[in-house]
């Protein structure tokens, strides 16, 4: 850092001292320490709701204590399906306080999808809202309890439940992409999170006076991961949900709550740069953080454009089985090689291997793979012993180290700072999700018409090579299915960031003279109209003629028509989101993005817009009610 970012850093930590996070403590009990240190203090702020450390902690304790009264503690995991962000922190800290197992679910997630997740973690209780307990309701099906909005007896404890929880207990189980076509969950700690938020409390200077906006979710790792780092060192997390709200007012969020760290993926970094203007700057920022994708020069180009001369632009490398293995601290005048952003160099009680396809070390310069080593690794994948024992190993070296093959593959340089330049496997990161193909090509093959299904990721040059995900598919001969249907098809069986941007139908796959398939041989998606049920029908007025102008411009595709759907377009939510904030600014509307985008074509996109209908009000979540129901 420069000396004065060292300062400002020092400035939030000075007041705050943090004795519990090298403590054997549980979150908790952690998170109460700090309720009893700062209760007035800011916890957390939405653009709905601010809450103090004492509401947050009321908030989780009336999730935990209704629980409490009818289930054991710790029988089972924790399931949520909830769109308000405040509500999603209360109830993790819900699940600390009982010790349970953590699951997260995205209301965007498929209800099969979903149902497997509850099967599989094991859960016995789903803490819903109004708006999601139909979709709740049918994932949990009749033996699960289900933890509703609606009324609250007004004698409800709202004290700490008090239950002493050990440190190696279970906190979460994160599910991702799966290699054999279903999702998989990693187990992670309460020590070993305690142990990450101490590494980034000490290299991110966390305290009371950080405010940490963060554009991850809430449902993965990374988005739980700023959450807790934030609330157990006294600072405030902002939260800034995109799908909602859109971009085109976030500038002025961060400015409003003077954020002095910035966490998010790549992708939706930037998408917050892109409509800035050359002059923009963001004058209280101390820490742009960016993870869980690559990130390449062009993000550095962009933080060294829009964010004051001594902040700081964090890369890292890691995952939900490693936590921050690595994290590199760059400053606008750093100098590096290539396109990649470094990742850096070992965190705190970390290193790192790079090791060959025979388990041999490379010598600097050369690619290998990255090889975690750490007394925090995740204990492993969820029941999935075959799996766990093919990632994770005891060190050889040394009997209190565990090793985690990461696959993701890297070079390190003479000053010893690693450079991560792709992946080992055929897993695919797409805005800072995991993506196995196999599973995404499992859902393709379970369409009756086709025959062969190969999913794969590329560099579209249109986007600065951002990667994209692309099928393609063999059908019968005879099949009459187009990629619309197609992509219909497998979005109600898997979220919409596994759902592929480009489908391409082809004819055979190509191969090789001892009939493999030739993965580099698969031709590069165009920007054609893709193939769709619908004829082309042309704009017949002004509105829907710049609608067109617009998700061209956005969509890189030309020959849309008004009939045309984002999901048939292979549109994702971001895009959905700029579309939207581009069409507020072009029309001056007083619209939200959720209900301009409730019109899934341009025709009814253009109706919305005529019509002139204002977005209704944001409902504050002040002090949400909560009441049980079993079974739907």
């Amino acid at each position: 850092m420069t000396q004065r970012a060292h300062d400002r850093a020092a400035e939030e930590t000075a007041s705050t001292p943090f004795p519990w996070l090298v403590e054997d403590l549980s979150i908790a009990a952690s998170f109460e320490r700090v309720v009893e240190a700062c209760p007035q203090a800011p916890a957390l702020v939405s653009p709905a709701a601010t809450w103090t450390y004492a509401e947050l902690n009321r908030q989780a304790n009336r999730i935990a204590n209704a629980l409490g009264r009818t289930i054991d503690s710790g029988a089972g995991a924790l399931a949520t399906l909830l769109d308000d962000e405040s509500a999603q922190v209360a109830a993790l800290l819900a699940a600390c306080k009982l010790g349970r197992r953590y699951v997260p679910l995205d209301v965007r997630c498929p209800v099969p999808r979903g149902a497997f997740v509850l099967d599989d973690v094991e859960a016995d209780i789903v803490v819903t809202d109004a708006r999601n307990e139909r979709a709740a309701h049918a994932m949990a099906g009749a033996t699960r309890t289900l933890l509703d909005a609606g009324a609250i007896a007004d004698n409800l404890s709202v004290a700490n439940p008090g239950n002493a929880i050990a440190p190696d207990a279970p906190l979460w189980v994160m599910y991702t992409s799966g290699t054999t076509g279903e999702p998989k969950g990693v187990l992670q700690t309460q020590r070993n999170l305690l142990h990450y938020v101490g590494t980034y409390a000490a290299g991110l200077a966390l305290g009371r006076a950080t405010r940490l906006l963060t554009l991850m979710s809430l449902t993965a790792n990374g988005g739980c991961h700023d959450a807790l780092m934030t609330l157990l060192t006294g600072g405030t997390l902002q939260l800034w949900n995109a799908r909602r709200h859109g971009v085109a007012g976030l500038p002025a969020w961060i400015e409003a709550q003077r954020s002095t760290i910035l966490s998010a993926s790549p992708t939706a970094f930037r998408q917050l740069v892109a409509g800035l203007a050359p002059a923009k700057r963001f004058a209280g920022v101390r820490i742009v953080k960016l993870w869980a994708e690559p990130a390449y020069r062009r993000d550095f180009d962009a933080f060294r454009d829009h964010f004051d001369d001594d902040a700081v632009l964090v890369n890292r490398l890691g995952s939900t089985e490693q936590g921050s293995t690595l994290w590199c601290f760059l400053r606008k005048d750093s100098d590096f090689e290539g396109m990649h952003l470094p990742v850096g160099y070992p965190a705190e009680d970390a290193s790192v291997l790079l090791l060959d396809g025979n388990g041999n070390a490379v010598a600097d310069g050369q690619i290998g793979e990255i090889v975690a080593r750490s007394r925090f690794l995740s204990p492993g994948y969820w029941k999935r012993e075959k799996e766990t024992t093919a990632a994770f190993s005891v060190d050889p070296d040394d009997p209190a180290l565990r090793r985690y093959r990461t696959g993701d593959l890297g070079y390190r340089r003479a000053d010893g700072c690693m450079v991560c330049v792709g992946r080992k496997d055929s897993q695919i990161k797409i805005r800072g999700y995991r993506i196995e193909p196999a599973e995404v090509e499992q859902a393709l093959l379970a369409h009756p018409a086709i025959q062969e299904a190969f999913v794969t990721a590329w560099a579209d040059a249109a986007r600065a090579g951002e990667q994209r995900l692309a099928a393609y598919y063999v059908a019968a001969p005879a099949a009459r299915v187009s990629a619309a249907e197609l992509r219909r098809f497998i979005a109600v069986r898997l979220p919409d960031y596994m759902v592929p941007a480009a489908l391409v139908r082809m004819q055979r796959f190509p191969q090789s003279p001892n009939g493999k398939v030739l993965r580099r041989a698969f031709p590069v998606p165009g920007i054609d109209r893709p193939d769709r049920d619908l004829p082309y029908r042309a704009p017949e007025n002004d509105i829907e003629a710049s609608l067109v102008t617009i998700w061209s411009d956005v969509l890189l595709q030309d020959g849309i028509g008004v009939d045309d759907s984002l999901l048939d377009l292979g549109g994702d939510s971001l895009q959905a989101m700029n579309i939207a904030a581009r069409v507020v600014e072009q029309f001056a509307l007083d619209l939200s993005p959720v209900d301009l985008l409730e019109g899934s074509t341009i025709a009814a996109m253009a109706q919305t817009i005529a019509a002139g209908r204002r977005a209704p009000a944001e409902k504050t979540l002040t002090n949400p009610p909560f009441a049980i129901t079993r079974g739907p």
